[in-house]
């Protein structure tokens, strides 16, 4: 299993543990379900209300909290570095499109999908969803990577 999987696992045995509200995103959830075979970082969204709790189990680790970037204005924003790994952490996620902020925070009804590495939980956005903020952030290469992705299994 590569450094990233194994800060990924170390960090879900953590959050299970403590109750947190969480899911992967971005290019992560995306190489967890195949669509890509890199990530660079680990995207994690997590429950506003946990934000406190999280800062308080990651202490230990180098930390940056980002002020509001005005592309996508989410709520906190904090970036840590495990073992040499890149773990973006975002609660209150918001994108600013087309002057209309979207705002997306994660919910206890958030819909996602659960897979185990190593005998641990971890919890996935739905594609769908991320397709949705892709479009918004108008990143067109994740949306070309998902729409190729769903052609292939069609065929």
């Amino acid at each position: 299993m590569n450094d990233k999987l194994n800060v990924l696992i170390m960090i879900a045995k953590v959050f299970n543990e403590h109750k947190i509200h969480w899911n992967v995103g971005a290019s992560c959830m995306l190489y967890l379900r195949g669509y890509v075979d890199h990530f660079h970082d680990i995207d994690l969204m997590i429950s506003l209300d946990d934000v406190e709790k999280v800062k308080e189990i990651l202490k230990a680790y180098p930390c940056i909290e980002r002020p509001r970037n005005e592309q996508y204005r989410t709520r906190v924003f904090l970036e840590y570095t495990i073992d040499g790994i890149d773990l973006d952490i975002m609660a209150g996620f918001s994108i600013m499109s087309e002057q209309n902020e979207y705002y997306f925070p994660l919910t206890k009804d958030e819909p996602t999908d659960e897979m185990t590495l190593d005998d641990t939980p971890i919890f996935l956005a739905k594609v769908e969803t991320w397709y949705r903020y892709y479009s918004l952030m108008k990143r067109e290469d994740k949306i070309r990577i998902i729409e190729q992705h769903h052609q292939k299994k069609k065929e």
